[in-house]
């Protein structure tokens, strides 16, 4: 992956994910980040909360479409991100957010999900399933060069 980003000649996003994201404020609060520093007109302002509010309020999901509608706007010329070590992932906020996201994401926005090499926990069977798809559509290759295809 690390290879095809330095040929690239499109913004992006490579978001190394560890246990600490597992914690949906902290996940935002990086993911922002990262856009920010990838497109520097890109502006989603975090709200106050904590992951009690996230779960109650339905901050989490006002947010998820602010950040969808901003990237629709800003990242007209592409955008790539990459969220590496899925893997790490536990809390299901988070894990429903990427999903969200890759079914949802503007179309000039490419994710690639990366579960490392080995797999502790998995993603829940539509995301593995949209994974699948979005890959075979953007032409993700493996190590090997193989095209990733649905089995």
């Amino acid at each position: 992956i690390k290879q095809f980003m330095d040929c690239v000649k499109v913004p992006f996003v490579w978001y190394q994910l560890d246990s600490f994201d597992n914690d949906p404020v902290k996940f935002f609060e990086y993911l922002v980040k990262g856009l920010v520093t990838a497109l520097p007109d890109f502006q989603v302002i975090l709200p106050e909360f904590n992951l009690e509010d996230i779960k109650a309020d339905k901050k989490f999901y006002r947010l998820m479409v602010s950040i969808i509608n901003e990237l629709e706007n800003k990242a007209n010329n592409g955008l790539i991100i990459i969220f590496d070590n899925l893997h790490s992932l536990k809390e299901t906020d988070v894990l429903e957010f990427i999903e969200y996201f890759i079914s949802y994401m503007p179309s000039t926005v490419h994710v690639r999900v990366s579960r490392g090499r080995q797999t502790v926990t998995k993603p829940s069977p539509p995301l593995v399933k949209m994974v699948k798809y979005k890959q075979e559509e953007y032409g993700w290759r493996d190590r090997d060069g193989v095209p990733k295809r649905n089995k």
